[in-house]
């Protein structure tokens, strides 16, 4: 039993279709010692098949997303599949790059690209291939399965470096896949690739939005933002805080966005806990002034790559000094002179520096110098002003700074307690006085007299009482 194959070559209006053809067959039969000779008509159908479509353009995507142009070294990678050929192989793909966009290696605009690797439809359904694990999974199949020849089904991947100058959005790529068919023919495929150049962000921009945090109470808010200033989206970005100086800690240091489209900002907020740390400059303590993060940006682009970028935040802790005026304050009018007394106190975490108290009545003021006022201690003052009495409130005017030099300023308007003179009475009185001092002396005079006149006569008789015993 044997088989013969005969090829016929049809070069004249081949169009894609079905067409009917009539094979005749002329033999001879060998029998015995002799011979007949016979004719064997069938009827056959001629396919010619369509090349359109005979290779398909599967899917392209960036090993690592490219920044936004120019950019240089951009990895595309390009995957095809055999739906129409038996069998190909020795595969070559030219393609004619727009200005301005150059192979890397070669500076070439119409650079030929041989496949990095050929995937069964098997291999291509387990490994799952992504922009993440492509490059890694293309090496693997070119060290283990290296093969020139394509089956029918099987996906050709090329990979291609890219210098890109112009900020295009899509690139209009025409392409020509040659080969040599299962007839052992050279064979052409033209393909037309339009490429959308999703450009990632260099950095995304993180920065607090005040250089300055205040604490009260022991907690201050540190709001940050994050800024996308460029046209592609993120997604799944997360924003982590870590303290560097210990005096500011953050009591959730995790933040979460969903997405950030391109050309926005977010800002997210940190709330603090104050840490009253201390360093020692020459066996002087100090506090800090500052407080510095480390910020860790991690974040998806558009084509699934996760990016992470770490930096470093500073902000200036803003003293938090809280002059207070106790209850016990009293403003006091009498005989003409206006006093008040009082106690102030710094119930914040700062000192008050060149802290002075003024008191202002109608056009007149006075000062009290106080000086500094260190953290939970408490200071007396009293001030007075001699002037008529013209309203029945005063003003009381705190000034201090901060260690940077900021002036603030607490005012409080007080009432005036008013302590009128009793004439009548203090006259009453004084009169009363003045008698009793003159009934003492009287009464002193005549205790003197009686005693001179009891002295008197008993010196008297006590004389005579000796005359008569003398005679």
């Amino acid at each position: 039993m044997q088989t013969a194959t005969v090829y016929f070559t049809l070069d004249l209006l081949c169009f894609p279709g079905i067409y009917n053809a009539t094979v005749e067959f002329d033999y001879y039969l060998q029998s015995n010692n002799g011979g007949i000779r016979k004719t064997s008509v069938d009827k056959i159908s001629l396919i010619v098949e369509n090349s359109t479509g005979s290779i398909e353009f599967v899917t392209y995507g960036w090993i690592t997303l490219p920044r936004t142009p120019p950019v240089y070294g951009a990895q595309l990678y390009i995957i095809l599949r055999n739906v129409g050929f038996p069998t190909l192989s020795n595969p070559v793909l030219k393609m004619k790059l727009p200005s301005s966009v150059v192979e890397s290696r070669t500076n070439s605009s119409e650079p030929l690209l041989i496949p990095l690797a050929i995937l069964t439809p098997q291999q291509l359904f387990i490994n799952q291939i992504t922009s993440n694990n492509i490059f890694q999974l293309l090496t693997q199949f070119v060290q283990s399965t290296p093969t020139s020849s394509v089956s029918k089904g099987d996906f050709l991947t090329f990979i291609v470096l890219l210098n890109i100058e112009e900020n295009y959005t899509v690139l209009n790529i025409p392409c020509n896949l040659s080969f040599i068919d299962h007839w052992g023919e050279e064979y052409y495929v033209s393909l037309n690739l339009l490429i959308e150049l999703l450009t990632v962000p260099p950095v995304l921009n993180i920065y607090p939005e005040s250089p300055l945090i205040v604490f009260r109470n022991g907690t201050a808010f540190l709001d940050v933002v994050v800024e996308n200033n460029y046209s592609v989206r993120v997604a799944n970005v997360y924003v982590v805080l870590i303290p560097v100086s210990g005096n500011a800690i953050p009591i959730n240091s995790l933040k979460y966005i969903e997405k950030l489209e391109g050309r926005s900002r977010v800002v997210v907020r940190f709330e603090l806990v104050y840490n009253p740390v201390q360093i020692h400059v020459s066996s002087i303590p100090a506090s800090f002034s500052s407080a510095v993060f480390q910020t860790t940006l991690i974040y998806t682009d558009v084509s699934g790559v996760i990016h992470s970028i770490n930096t470093t935040l500073a902000v200036l802790v803003k003293p938090f000094i809280e002059i207070i005026l106790l209850p016990e304050i009293v403003a006091k009018y009498s005989k003409g002179i206006l006093s008040v007394n009082g106690i102030i106190a710094n119930i914040g975490i700062s000192t008050a520096k060149s802290t002075v108290i003024y008191l202002k009545y109608s056009n007149l003021e006075t000062v009290y110098i106080i000086g500094d006022v260190e953290p939970s201690s408490q200071l007396p003052f009293r001030l007075e002003i001699t002037t008529q009495y013209t309203s029945d409130k005063c003003t009381l005017v705190v000034k201090y700074r901060d260690e940077y030099g900021i002036e603030y300023l607490l005012t409080e308007e007080l009432e005036i307690q008013r302590v009128f003179e009793e004439s009548v009475t203090t006259t009453t009185v004084e009169n009363r006085l003045d008698v009793l001092k003159y009934l003492v002396i009287v009464a002193i005079v005549c205790f003197l007299s009686g005693v001179f006149y009891v002295i008197h006569r008993y010196v008297k008789n006590t004389s005579k009482r000796m005359m008569y015993e003398t005679s």
